[in-house]
């Protein structure tokens, strides 16, 4: 199971707000498109038992609103929706308050407040259970993605040797050039959409067949070709 945190804001919710829906009605609410219908980074990777470490951000203070186990949809309530653990909040009787509160006007001025789902047509999150034991950790090991509101706990570094053994030289693949896992991306291709400022998550939405190791991988390759050194050798 993975470990995740995500960071609430005044810019859709206040505090009370927040604390009102994930601890009375156990919802994180989370879209899983951006506006222009892109997929919003990690949403989708979410999953059933994962552990949520959930933070608020009111101006520079952070709050720990609690550490929280992710629960599977249920019908007619919460569906599903396929290939993750984000769930709709199905328009039922039985959940008139929870929208009522998702469809309030905020509270604090200059607040958005929550939103349907652009792709989806409904408001959409996670359902969490606290864990009244678990503390979340620290705030500041965190790494979110750049204005993002969700990361996962980054896993134990590989040994560069490791991620060079990602990448692959065969002639009969791209006339020989270095390739990542013998397919026909090359690390020049990758390097490129780096360069020209592609966050991770659009490299692997235009690439789904590579993984965030393999861009890693990229970068330790060029690195490794930097520090080499050629040493002239002596005629005999």
């Amino acid at each position: 199971m993975r470990e995740w945190a995500y960071r609430a804001n005044e810019k859709r919710r206040s505090l009370e707000d927040t604390r009102r829906l994930v601890d009375e009605h156990g919802l994180l609410a989370r879209a899983a498109h951006r506006k222009d219908r892109s997929i919003v980074p990690f949403v989708r990777e979410v999953q059933v038992g994962d552990t949520l470490y959930f933070y608020y951000r009111a101006g520079r203070a952070i709050v720990p609103l609690g550490s929280y186990r992710v629960l599977p949809g249920g019908e007619p309530r919460f569906p599903s929706i396929e290939g993750a653990a984000l769930v709709r909040v199905a328009p039922v009787a039985e959940n008139e308050v929870l929208l009522s509160l998702l469809r309030a006007p905020p509270s604090r001025k200059k607040a958005t407040g929550y939103k349907v789902d652009p792709v989806l047509g409904d408001f959409t999150g996670f359902r969490l259970e606290r864990l009244a034991d678990v503390s979340p950790p620290a705030f500041h090991v965190w790494q979110f993605p750049s204005q993002g509101t969700l990361t996962g706990k980054r896993a134990e570094a590989p040994a560069p040797e490791a991620l060079l053994s990602r990448i692959t030289h065969d002639t009969r693949v791209m006339a020989g050039r270095a390739c990542v896992r013998g397919m026909r991306v090359t690390v020049g291709t990758v390097l490129g959409l780096m360069a020209a400022g592609h966050a991770e998550a659009e490299i692997l939405a235009e690439y789904p067949y590579l993984e965030p190791l393999d861009l890693r991988a990229a970068l330790a390759y060029a690195a490794y070709r930097l520090e080499e050194r050629e040493i002239p050798l002596e005629a005999a």
